[in-house]
Protein backbone atom coordinates (compact mmCIF):
# COMPACT_ATOMS: atom_id res chain seq x y z
CA UNK A 1 0.00 0.00 0.00
CA UNK A 2 3.09 2.23 -0.68
CA UNK A 3 1.28 3.74 -3.11
CA UNK A 4 -0.92 5.49 -1.61
CA UNK A 5 1.44 8.94 -1.82
CA UNK A 6 1.58 8.46 -4.99
CA UNK A 7 -2.12 8.54 -5.62
CA UNK A 8 -1.91 12.26 -3.74
CA UNK A 9 0.43 13.14 -5.48
CA UNK A 10 -0.72 11.97 -8.89
CA UNK A 11 -4.47 13.54 -8.30
CA UNK A 12 -4.24 16.02 -11.20
CA UNK A 13 -2.62 13.89 -13.33
CA UNK A 14 -5.52 13.28 -16.26
CA UNK A 15 -3.46 10.87 -18.22
CA UNK A 16 -3.99 7.57 -17.49
CA UNK A 17 -0.53 6.33 -19.42
CA UNK A 18 1.45 8.65 -16.98
CA UNK A 19 -0.32 7.06 -13.92
CA UNK A 20 0.60 3.80 -14.77
CA UNK A 21 3.97 4.23 -15.61
CA UNK A 22 4.91 5.44 -12.35
CA UNK A 23 2.89 2.87 -10.57
CA UNK A 24 4.46 0.32 -12.89
CA UNK A 25 8.32 1.77 -11.49
CA UNK A 26 7.51 2.25 -8.02
CA UNK A 27 6.33 -1.56 -8.07
CA UNK A 28 8.72 -2.65 -9.59
CA UNK A 29 11.05 -1.53 -6.90
CA UNK A 30 9.92 -4.79 -4.93
CA UNK A 31 7.96 -6.51 -6.97
CA UNK A 32 8.17 -7.68 -10.73
CA UNK A 33 5.70 -10.14 -10.87
CA UNK A 34 2.99 -8.94 -13.59
CA UNK A 35 0.29 -9.89 -10.62
CA UNK A 36 1.65 -7.17 -8.45
CA UNK A 37 1.76 -4.77 -10.83
CA UNK A 38 -1.77 -5.55 -11.40
CA UNK A 39 -2.97 -5.05 -8.19
CA UNK A 40 -0.85 -2.01 -8.00
CA UNK A 41 -2.58 -0.58 -10.94
CA UNK A 42 -5.76 -1.10 -9.41
CA UNK A 43 -4.89 0.26 -6.07
CA UNK A 44 -4.11 3.36 -7.44
CA UNK A 45 -6.87 3.64 -10.45
CA UNK A 46 -9.08 3.32 -7.30
CA UNK A 47 -7.34 5.99 -5.30
CA UNK A 48 -7.21 8.14 -8.07
CA UNK A 49 -10.97 7.60 -8.37
CA UNK A 50 -11.61 8.42 -5.27
CA UNK A 51 -9.50 11.59 -4.99
CA UNK A 52 -11.30 12.98 -8.07
CA UNK A 53 -14.31 12.59 -6.15
CA UNK A 54 -16.00 9.27 -6.68
CA UNK A 55 -17.31 7.18 -4.44
CA UNK A 56 -15.89 4.06 -3.89
CA UNK A 57 -19.20 2.35 -5.76
CA UNK A 58 -18.50 4.42 -8.78
CA UNK A 59 -14.66 3.85 -9.11
CA UNK A 60 -15.02 -0.14 -9.03
CA UNK A 61 -17.29 0.34 -12.00
CA UNK A 62 -15.29 2.58 -14.21
CA UNK A 63 -11.54 1.76 -13.16
CA UNK A 64 -11.71 -1.99 -14.42
CA UNK A 65 -13.27 -0.49 -17.37
CA UNK A 66 -10.68 1.98 -18.13
CA UNK A 67 -7.52 -0.27 -17.26
CA UNK A 68 -9.09 -2.94 -19.83
CA UNK A 69 -8.34 -0.38 -22.55
CA UNK A 70 -5.04 1.12 -21.01
CA UNK A 71 -3.58 -1.98 -20.88
CA UNK A 72 -4.46 -3.30 -23.89
CA UNK A 73 -0.47 -3.56 -24.95
CA UNK A 74 0.53 -5.52 -21.58
CA UNK A 75 -0.59 -8.68 -22.60
CA UNK A 76 1.45 -10.09 -19.79
CA UNK A 77 0.35 -7.66 -17.36
CA UNK A 78 -3.13 -8.58 -18.35
CA UNK A 79 -3.43 -12.38 -18.01
CA UNK A 80 -3.66 -12.00 -14.39
CA UNK A 81 -7.09 -9.80 -14.25
CA UNK A 82 -8.83 -12.88 -13.82
CA UNK A 83 -7.29 -13.49 -10.22
CA UNK A 84 -8.87 -9.97 -9.40
CA UNK A 85 -12.46 -10.73 -10.92
CA UNK A 86 -14.53 -11.18 -7.90
CA UNK A 87 -13.85 -7.65 -6.87
CA UNK A 88 -15.36 -6.30 -9.89
CA UNK A 89 -18.18 -8.49 -9.10
CA UNK A 90 -21.44 -6.39 -7.81
CA UNK A 91 -21.75 -8.86 -4.50
CA UNK A 92 -17.73 -7.83 -4.08
CA UNK A 93 -19.61 -5.39 -1.80
CA UNK A 94 -21.52 -7.48 0.58
CA UNK A 95 -18.53 -9.44 1.50
CA UNK A 96 -18.55 -9.53 5.36
CA UNK A 97 -15.24 -8.75 7.29
CA UNK A 98 -15.23 -12.20 8.04
CA UNK A 99 -14.20 -13.59 4.30
CA UNK A 100 -11.81 -11.07 3.96
CA UNK A 101 -8.87 -12.54 3.69
CA UNK A 102 -5.85 -10.93 5.55
CA UNK A 103 -2.40 -12.32 4.45
CA UNK A 104 0.78 -11.40 2.21
CA UNK A 105 -0.63 -12.39 -0.91
CA UNK A 106 -1.05 -9.43 -3.10
CA UNK A 107 -4.82 -10.47 -4.22
CA UNK A 108 -6.12 -10.54 -0.73
CA UNK A 109 -4.16 -7.65 0.26
CA UNK A 110 -6.34 -5.80 -2.41
CA UNK A 111 -9.26 -7.00 -1.50
CA UNK A 112 -8.99 -6.30 1.79
CA UNK A 113 -7.68 -2.42 1.04
CA UNK A 114 -11.06 -2.08 -0.83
Amino acid sequence: MRLAPLAIVLADESQLSKRLKLAHDYTCMTHRHPRSILASYFYLEILHALLTGSSLQAALQVVPVQLKDGLAKQKEILAEWSNFDFIWQPEFKQTSRTAIKSTAYVVDTLAAAI
